[in-house]
């Protein structure tokens, strides 16, 4: 019943948003908004067996951070990325004090995560000096309500790159992406597609979830099964994301932080994907990390 709790929490906070919002306290009610739009995503990744539960708080998700975010961050922009014949939404975040056109970093979220979280971390690259675009990748956070998980989606770069050449506070000859777990492979397959990029990024990546998808934790199984609609199409996906060979063919610097307590990705599955990259790969280790490095980050 933890959707269901999470469900509660969002609906608390859009109260206490209410209440905040009769007192003219506007900055307090898009914050508490925000928190609701959080909670509801957060009950999204705890439904598995109802597909039109998890569209609707997808939705309810994103329709309460682009709301709040008007008024928290009226620097950031809502933009939608041409891939193929679809748009994947996303939030461009220009630098604090901006110098010409600046280098963007485009932030890819995992399969449990969305550009709403990945948003709120642009912070310290703001600060120096990059352009950040949170981007929900074909299948993962809100582009899921209209585009099927894949890993056929290393041309989603040639959108990137076409938005960055059409606006002119971004640097389109500098480009990099960092990844997030999942998000780390897709950068993987990105980058070995499009040797335009200038750096690749990816925290806490699997490198072939073919030998320990079965006997990784049963949440995170029940996750990716209930977003590609069965087991057995959940080990087909991770299949599609392996990337032995994948990150053999990328040309730009590889930088992967690994954690060493991770226990929903194997620890050396970083070392891995490294190892790969070869003289191009530096690796930052943290021993006592867990997934994500979300301990390692400030509140």
């Amino acid at each position: 019943d933890w959707d269901l709790a999470w469900t509660w929490a969002a609906q608390r906070f859009l109260s206490e948003s209410r209440i905040h919002q009769r007192m003219g306290r506007r900055a307090e009610a898009a914050l508490t908004q925000r928190h609701a739009a959080l909670a509801y995503h957060i009950a999204s990744i705890l439904v598995f067996d109802d597909l039109r539960k998890v569209r609707t708080l997808r939705d309810a998700c994103s329709t309460l951070y682009a709301q709040a975010t008007r008024i928290l961050q009226p620097d950031v922009r809502r933009v939608e990325i041409w891939w193929r014949t679809n748009k994947l939404p996303a939030y461009l975040a220009l630098p604090d004090d901006a110098q010409g056109p600046a280098p963007l970093v485009v932030l890819l979220n995992g399969s449990s995560t969305c550009k709403e979280e990945t948003l709120l971390w642009s912070t310290p690259l703001r600060m120096r000096g990059f352009a950040v675009l949170a981007l929900d990748w074909p299948g993962s956070g809100e582009s899921a309500l209209t585009v099927e998980p894949t890993a056929d989606c290393e041309d989603l770069t040639h959108g990137l790159f076409a938005f960055a050449e059409l606006d002119p506070s971004l640097d389109a000859a500098r480009v990099a992406l960092l990844g997030f777990s999942l998000g780390g492979a897709v950068a993987a397959l990105a980058a070995a597609h499009d040797r335009r990029l200038s750096a690749l990024v990816a925290v806490t990546p699997p490198y072939d979830p073919r030998p320990w998808f079965d006997r990784t934790v049963p949440l995170m199984q029940r996750h990716i099964a209930a977003i590609a609609g069965g087991m057995e199409e959940a080990r087909q996906l991770c299949g599609a994301f392996a990337l032995p060979g994948v990150v053999e063919r990328t040309t730009s610097p590889v930088l992967v932080l690994g954690a060493g307590r991770d226990l929903i990705v194997p620890p050396e599955e970083a070392l891995r994907y490294c190892a790969a990259a070869g003289h191009r790969g530096t690796l930052l280790w943290y021993p006592d990390g867990a997934h994500w490095l979300y301990d390692e980050m400030k509140d």
